[in-house]
C-alpha cells in the first residue's frame, strides 16, 4: 500500500510583527521545499495552512482530496464522547442477586456490563474484595449480561486484519484488560526441555494452553510465535518456537475470544482466591427484573478515559466509546451504526454536512474513512484538543510517534521564522501502519 499524509489545518503565526505578502510567499516556498524532501517526497499529501491573523489560506495542496485520516478519527470519537456523554460520564457495572444476601450466600450472582473500557484484573480484584467485606462468602452461578452492546465484537474495516495481537482485540459490554492476555514464556533448566508458559490473568477455566516451545542452547536464536483463537466459550492459546537456555522470560500480548466469558471466568478465579466459594457455572443470560442490586461499580470519568485513548491511540477504547454512544443516545443494544450515527449527527450540527466525508470506522484502522484536510480544523477537533493536551498530545508520525511539542519543533526546524501554534491533525502510513497501538500492561 502507498504511504499517505494528511496534514490538516496547520495554523502558523509569524515570529515577526509583520505578516505581509512577502512573508506568506516565503512560507509557501518553505512548505514546498519541505514536501519535496523525504519522507514526504514520495507520499500523497493533502494539507492546508491558515493564518491566525486573518484566517486566510496561506497554502494548500490537494485540499479537495479525501484521504484516510487514520487514528485521527479518534478525535471525532473523543469530541462526540465529551459533548454527548459529558466529561464526567462514568461507565457502570452492576452486581445483583436473585434475593438479598442471606448468611453470606448469594444463590445467583448477576453481572450487568455497560461497556466499561477501564476494567483491569487489579480493579476486578478490588471489586471482589468489596464483595467480601459486604459479607459475601459463597455464590452459585455467575450470570453475565452483556446485552448493552450487540454481539459484533469487531467493527467495520477489521475484515482486512487477521492479526490476533492485543491491538486487534474485540469489544463487549463486559470486557477486561482491553480484552488481551499476557503470555509469559520462560526457558526450562536444561536444553531440550519444554519451556514454561504462564498467563496473566491465570484464568484456567477460560484458557486452554498448547505449549510447543523448546529450550535450546544458550547461544541459540530465540523465536516465539503465540497464537490465540476462540474455542466455544474459551480461548485456546498455542505457543510455538524456541527460547535459549537461561534467557530472560518473555512476555507477549494477544487478544482473547469471547470478552464476557473472559471477564466472568477471571471473576470466578478471583472470588475463589479471596475465599468466596463458587458452586455454580459461568453463563450468559438476562437479569430478571426482580433481581436485587448489591452494588454498582463506576469507572473513572470519561475525560480521563479519553485522555488514555488519545495517549496510546487505543482502538479498543475508541470502539467501546462509540458503542456506548449508540446505546445511550440511540437505544440498546449499542452498535457500530448507532454510534457512528451519533458522531455524524454531531458533525452536522457543527457545520460539516453528510456527504463531505466518509466516517467508516471510529478508531482509524479501517480503510473506508476519508476526510478533507480543511475539515479537521473545525469544532470537534478543537473540543477534543483539551483531552489531547492533557494526554501529552501524541500523534502518529512516520514510523514512530512524536509528542505535540516534538512535532512543533520538527516543523519549526524546517519552517524558520514561524511558530506552529495549532496542529489540528496529522496522520501517515499505510492502513496497516495506522493501526499500530502500544502494548498494554495487564495487572
Amino acid at each position: 500500500m502507498g504511504r499517505f499524509w494528511l496534514v490538516s489545518m496547520l495554523v502558523l503565526s509569524p515570529l515577526a510583527a509583520l505578516a505581509g505578502q512577502s512573508d506568506r510567499e516565503a512560507l509557501k516556498k518553505a512548505v514546498e521545499q519541505l514536501l519535496s524532501q523525504p519522507p514526504l517526497s514520495n507520499a500523497r499529501v493533502a494539507m492546508q495552512v491558515e493564518s491566525l491573523d486573518d484566517g486566510q489560506v496561506v497554502y494548500s495542496r490537494n485540499p479537495d482530496e479525501l484521504l484516510n485520516p487514520a487514528s485521527n478519527t479518534k478525535l471525532v470519537t473523543a469530541a462526540a464522547g465529551l459533548l454527548r456523554l459529558g466529561p464526567e460520564y462514568r461507565f457502570t457495572t452492576d452486581y445483583l442477586a436473585e434475593k438479598p444476601l442471606q448468611k453470606g450466600r448469594i444463590g445467583t450472582l448477576y453481572i450487568r456490563g455497560r461497556g466499561d473500557p477501564s476494567v483491569t484484573t487489579e480493579r476486578l480484584d478490588g471489586l471482589v474484595a468489596d464483595l467480601w467485606h459486604r459479607g459475601v462468602r459463597s455464590v452459585g452461578d455467575l450470570i453475565l449480561d452483556d446485552s448493552f452492546f450487540d454481539r459484533e465484537e469487531f467493527g467495520p474495516g477489521w475484515e482486512q486484519e487477521s492479526s490476533d495481537k492485543a491491538w486487534a482485540a474485540g469489544v463487549g459490554a463486559l470486557s477486561l484488560n482491553h480484552n488481551a492476555v499476557a503470555i509469559y514464556i520462560t526457558p526450562a533448566d536444561r536444553v531440550g526441555g519444554r519451556a514454561r508458559v504462564e498467563l496473566e490473568p491465570d484464568a484456567r477455566d477460560y484458557f486452554a494452553i498448547d505449549n510447543r516451545v523448546t529450550t535450546v542452547r544458550a547461544n541459540g536464536r530465540k523465536k516465539l510465535r503465540p497464537h490465540t483463537g476462540p474455542e466455544g466459550e474459551r480461548t485456546r492459546i498455542v505457543v510455538e518456537g524456541r527460547i535459549p537456555l537461561r534467557a530472560d522470560s518473555m512476555v507477549m500480548y494477544r487478544r482473547v475470544g469471547d470478552p464476557a466469558f473472559y471477564y466472568g471466568q477471571t471473576l470466578r478465579m478471583l472470588l475463589r482466591q479471596r475465599g468466596i466459594k463458587v458452586t455454580g457455572r459461568v453463563k450468559r443470560g438476562p437479569i430478571p427484573q426482580t433481581a436485587v442490586l448489591i452494588q454498582t461499580y463506576d469507572s473513572p470519568e470519561l475525560a480521563e478515559i479519553i485522555r488514555d485513548m488519545n495517549k496510546v491511540s487505543s482502538n479498543f477504547i475508541a470502539e467501546m466509546v462509540v458503542k456506548t454512544l449508540g446505546a445511550e443516545l440511540k437505544g440498546t443494544p449499542g452498535s457500530w451504526p448507532k454510534g457512528l450515527e451519533v458522531a455524524e449527527d454531531l458533525l452536522a450540527e457543527l457545520g460539516i454536512p453528510r456527504g463531505t466525508y466518509v466516517l467508516f470506522f471510529d478508531g482509524g484502522l479501517g480503510a473506508g474513512s476519508e476526510i478533507l484536510p480543511e475539515l479537521t480544523g473545525v469544532d470537534p477537533y478543537r473540543t477534543a484538543g483539551k483531552a489531547i493536551a492533557l494526554a501529552g498530545g501524541e500523534l502518529e508520525f512516520a514510523k514512530g510517534a512524536l509528542s505535540g511539542f516534538e512535532l512543533n519543533q520538527w516543523l519549526a526546524d524546517r519552517l524558520p521564522g514561524y511558530v506552529v501554534t495549532s496542529l489540528k491533525a496529522l496522520s501517515c502510513g499505510s492502513n496497516r501502519a495506522a493501526a499500530r497501538q502500544s502494548s498494554r500492561s495487564i495487572r
